[in-house]
């Protein structure tokens, strides 16, 4: 997914992925010139040519994206969103703490800490990047698989 941030714009570093071996580029712009001879490397290790897909909202294309690589574990759990101006972290944990007092595993992000079960990290961002939180909410429908 090449997207543009404030401070790095992601389509800097297309050719370094694609020599990687990355399948493709997802990204709202056109490709640029060089990306024929970017995407036929991987012709030399025997796979398809990278593609690029132009999108018009990469962010919305990536949360689609990676819920379909994560096989969308959010149908398979109980999930509450808090929403609003105020009080979401102070309701998160609350409400978080209720299914944990009834000894079940859950999964919460936040400003303050990302947490699976007993593991907790500091937040690397206020918003997890659709990526990030399917791979968690992925993490979080293996820990219930694993209790039955």
């Amino acid at each position: 997914m090449a997207v543009r941030g404030e401070l790095f714009d992601a389509h800097k570093f297309v050719p370094q992925v694609i020599e990687q071996g990355a399948a493709g580029v997802l990204s709202e712009l056109d490709p640029p010139e060089e990306w024929s001879s970017l995407a036929e490397l991987q012709s030399g290790r025997g796979l398809a040519p990278a593609a690029w897909i132009k999108v018009d909202n990469v962010r919305r294309a990536m949360a689609l994206a990676a819920a379909e690589v994560h096989h969308h574990p959010s149908r398979e759990l109980q999930l509450v969103g808090i929403t609003g101006t105020n009080g979401k972290t102070t309701t998160a944990y609350l409400v978080a703490s209720i299914p944990e007092a009834a000894g079940e595993p859950v999964a919460m992000t936040g400003t303050v800490e990302y947490r699976l079960g007993q593991d907790r990290n500091k937040a690397g961002r206020t918003t997890p990047e659709a990526t990030d939180m399917q791979r968690l909410l992925r993490q979080r429908s293996r820990l219930v698989a694993a209790r039955q």
